[in-house]
């Protein structure tokens, strides 16, 4: 942040992992859709106008190919705001961090919430 003499801020965020012997996507796509409700905010998918989010696929390189997507925010007035990412793990990063199962994710910024 040029703003400030440190050039940093603080920023909130809330992630989460599911981890098991499948990926299952969809449940971390599930919390995210159950976070965001929570924020008062409600897929693309149940409304086509006010505050709502949806995710658009982008390449990635935390998430495997063609299985990440930014999460995105979508204000009244149609303007759009990254808010996170959500996907599988790619292998490269499980071995990082010397996972031995497939997982899913989601991290999102809440600091437009707060």
């Amino acid at each position: 942040n040029a703003a400030v003499e440190r050039g940093a801020q603080n920023q909130r965020h809330a992630c989460a992992l599911y981890a098991s012997n499948e990926a299952r996507f969809e449940i971390v796509q599930g919390l995210l859709d159950e976070v965001m409700k929570s924020l008062n905010v409600v897929s693309v998918v149940e409304a086509n106008k006010g505050v709502r989010y949806c995710l658009e696929e982008a390449d990635i390189p935390t998430y495997l190919p063609g299985r990440g997507a930014n999460v995105m925010l979508i204000n009244e007035d149609g303007s759009s705001l990254e808010l996170g990412t959500i996907g599988i793990l790619h292998p490269e990063v499980l071995g990082n961090f010397d996972l031995k199962t497939p997982v899913s994710a989601f991290e999102i910024n809440i600091e437009p919430f707060l």
